[in-house]
């Protein structure tokens, strides 16, 4: 479908995949914990790249099917303001797969910034996209290294606080 020029029923396919894509990372995320190595690699890497990789594929399609034509046109400021807003979105998105958990989203996360990286590396028709995307695709490691951080110390909690210590204390049985 994309490569015969039909970008509009390519956004609607791209939005069916990440639609797919989100419901199975949520019920990944959420049901299914990882007990060892395999679970990690084989189950929960692949759907975080996946989920990473298709949102990104919504905003690449989406400018693509209502954009114009770069090589014709310069980007407007209507064009240039929506590109910003995708590129905060999508760092927004790398941010929230740091924070999803105390480990983060590690793979999440590599998926968007490697994605900012190859939009800064590629959109060289406007020097704001360009090194907006570049902005943005920096501020996305920091969320990487936040999740690394989190990952080193994912067992090595320090505090002496018990479960019974953090309970609510209304309504608590």
């Amino acid at each position: 479908v994309w490569s015969r020029g039909h970008y509009v029923v390519a956004f609607i396919f791209a939005l069916f995949v990440s639609s797919a894509a989100s419901h199975i990372y949520y019920i990944v995320k959420k049901s299914h914990s990882a007990e060892n190595v395999n679970d990690e690699l084989w189950v929960h890497l692949p759907f975080s790249l996946w989920h990473g990789f298709t949102t990104f594929l919504i905003f690449v399609t989406a400018f693509e099917a209502f954009g114009v034509n770069a090589h014709r046109h310069h980007a407007g400021v209507f064009t240039k303001v929506f590109i910003f807003l995708a590129l905060l979105f999508l760092e927004s998105t790398s941010a929230a797969y740091a924070f999803s958990s105390p480990e983060g989203d590690l793979a999440g996360s590599i998926a968007i910034a490697w994605s900012l990286f190859g939009v800064f590396d590629h959109q060289r028709s406007s020097a704001f996209i360009h090194w907006s995307a570049l902005a943005f695709a920096i501020l996305s490691t920091f969320w990487i290294a936040k999740s690394l951080y989190g990952l080193f110390t994912r067992g090595r909690s320090t505090s002496g606080v018990t479960d019974s210590e953090r309970a609510p204390l209304i309504g608590s049985a």
